[in-house]
């Protein structure tokens, strides 16, 4: 896959390689060129993340985080739900990362630094991946080990409430999943499976007045009450915020706060 330096004139330090194929799917590379030694790794799943006909315009924001000097991969793993819904797309995330690790050396991925984030529907699949991950009881479910542990998780303008019409979607490859593999819908529905204790540090960001606040301050309170380490950054209406800001205005000061703060969250800052 050709690599093209930098996204325009606002990341000029920036390479990314576009559609990599991982095996069943495909993912977008970001990195900086200026980065020394190995790089910490995001995998990051768009808006929209279930939904093939929009995905979220994700790539400034994947740029802004790797200008930080990390790795960021933005995984498409739709094409996998038709086999077997949620199943599919945790089997094409256990392919991403066995790929990953076959081209660390190559583009300096550092998988002992490994962390999920997502936007709008994204988060939810960043919450599933990090399950499948964490928890005994959803890699039970699941039937798999993806074979990572990550550092922690990061939401912006997070929906992940599926029980919510805005992730009815989601709400439809679970139920496909839990038809093969019964036991995942309950076990994946992170408002249906109260022991979330194994999970990594959540860092979650939304602008107060946008619907997704309402699932970060729901999320936020299952957390606390799992003892998980977590943080919401909300952010009020001020000069025009848009919904869904991190990924639609990746160089506004909201976002670039929410960015660093995930990374501190994470303890790579």
């Amino acid at each position: 896959m050709e690599a093209s330096s930098g996204l325009g004139t606002l990341f000029p330090s920036i390479t990314s390689h576009a559609g990599m194929d991982y095996g069943g799917g495909t993912a977008d590379l970001f990195y900086s060129d200026e980065t020394m030694g190995e790089r910490p790794t995001v995998v990051y799943f768009p808006n929209y993340t279930f939904d093939r006909s929009q995905r979220g315009p994700s790539p400034q924001l994947c740029a802004s985080i790797a200008q930080r000097g990390c790795a960021v991969l933005s995984a498409d793993l739709y094409p996998r739900s038709s086999e077997n819904g949620a199943c599919g797309m945790l089997d094409g995330l256990r392919n991403l990362i066995g790929w990953a690790e076959s081209r660390a050396d190559e583009y300096r991925l550092d998988l002992r630094k490994i962390a999920f984030a997502g936007s709008g529907t994204g988060a939810t699949m960043a919450l599933w991946a990090s399950l499948a991950c964490c928890s005994a009881r959803a890699r039970d479910a699941y039937g798999s080990d993806i074979g990572i542990r990550p550092a922690g998780i990061g939401l912006f303008s997070g929906l992940t409430d599926i029980s919510g019409i805005r992730c009815r979607r989601a709400a439809a490859v679970l139920k496909k999943a839990d038809s093969v593999r019964p036991g995942m819908r309950e076990t994946f529905d992170p408002f249906g499976n109260h022991d979330l204790r194994e999970i990594p540090p959540v860092f979650q960001a939304a602008k107060a007045t946008e619907p997704a606040c309402r699932d970060a301050r729901k999320l936020k309170g299952l957390l606390d009450m799992n003892a998980v380490g977590n943080r919401l950054m909300e952010f009020p209406e001020t000069g025009g915020l848009s919904d869904f800001f991190a990924e639609r205005c990746p160089l506004c000061m909201e976002s670039v706060r929410s960015v660093s703060a995930m990374l501190e969250r994470f303890g790579w800052r």
